[in-house]
């Protein structure tokens, strides 16, 4: 047991096109002051479930086989293989009322009609935080051309749509208490739900955990002084973060304690954080240095405080011996990612 009850830059893309539609926007333009906006129903579905409106025909043969390539490519940095996306298989027949509230859907259109390939995105067609891809080709080569041409930015959205519906819930299932108390402390803002608990808050390092039977999720929040230019490479981020997890979290063994593996990475990048913050983020494996064989998966983010000179990271892990990461991965990183900093100066 791990705790201590004692104490992508996104790259530029060739899009041949792509549109964003949000039908509220349009009905409301279009409703009469009077009439009330219908009400959409909650997404069905799970986390990281995908469905793929298609044709059986086209299911079976190439378009079938790059979608389920992009799309159940490997989890970065999980130590077992798990998909980026549970994909489910609905004909066009069968894409009814039932399926249509449908969290993430993707529908394949290959008709000699379309003779201008393009990828039309629409937000809350059928059900609240939906979102829809809509694919349009001529032929095979033409769809599998546009959905290379567009994985990315079809894989970013994806992320963002999964990531905004686990901090909206958050936010309202917020830990008041630890939110201020960050606030208060870091001048941060960063959406931590109910169920956690304070480990250890020592001024500089706080941990937060949430155990979920055998399961273990925690975030840690650490500060220090910029006074180094080099900070934000991933050398001086992974030197800072042994010495403090070294400091801060020990195992039950003693002696032992929570270490970076970097025999398969960290995986760093470079990026604004929703167009405002920079930040450098290290997505990679910890694992327990001496006693019992322990690890997982982790995401930190580090920018700088300008006000108050200070370097803030805030990272979260996830200890899961035998179960599947995925899941518990995108929690913890939706609660990293929903990190502000506070403007006002203390």
């Amino acid at each position: 047991m791990l705790i201590d009850k004692n104490d992508t830059q996104m790259r530029s893309l060739k899009i041949i096109k792509i549109a964003a539609i949000f039908p509220i926007v349009i009905l409301m333009a279009t409703c009469k002051p009077t009439e009330k906006k219908p009400m959409l129903p909650s997404v069905t579905g799970l986390p990281g479930d995908l469905a793929i409106v298609i044709d059986k025909s086209d299911w079976d043969t190439r378009p079938g086989e790059e979608i389920r390539k992009i799309f159940e490519e490997p989890v970065q940095v999980l130590p077992q293989y798990e998909p980026l996306y549970d994909l489910m298989f609905v004909p066009h027949s069968a894409f009814n009322s039932v399926l249509q509230p449908f969290r993430n859907i993707l529908k394949v259109n290959i008709d000699g009609k379309y003779k201008d390939p393009k990828v039309v995105v629409q937000n809350e067609v059928y059900s609240k935080s939906q979102i829809l891809f809509n694919l349009y080709a001529k032929d095979d080569s033409a769809f599998v051309k546009l959905i290379n041409d567009n994985k990315g930015k079809i894989l970013a959205l994806l992320e963002d749509a999964e990531r905004n519906r686990l901090t909206e819930h958050f936010k309202n299932n917020l830990n008041e208490r630890i939110f201020n108390s960050l606030k208060d402390k870091y001048n941060i803002t960063l959406y931590v739900p109910r169920e956690y608990k304070t480990n250890i808050d020592s001024g500089d390092f706080v941990w937060l955990y949430h155990e979920i039977g055998a399961v273990t999720l925690g975030i840690f929040v650490y500060e220090y002084s910029y006074t180094d230019t080099n900070t934000f490479t991933p050398g001086y981020l992974i030197e800072k973060r042994n010495s403090l997890l070294k400091k801060y979290v020990q195992g039950e063994v003693e002696g032992s304690y929570m270490t970076t593996e970097t025999l398969f990475g960290p995986v760093f990048n470079q990026y604004l954080l929703r167009g405002k913050h920079y930040v450098a983020e290290l997505k990679g494996l910890w694992r327990m240095e001496k006693g019992v064989s322990m690890g997982g998966p982790f995401i930190s983010i580090t920018t700088l405080d300008e006000k108050r000179n200070k370097i803030i990271t805030v990272e979260g892990f996830v200890f899961a011996a035998g179960e599947d990461k995925r899941s518990y991965l995108r929690q913890v990183e939706a609660i990293v990612l929903s990190l502000e900093i506070l403007d006002n100066q203390r």
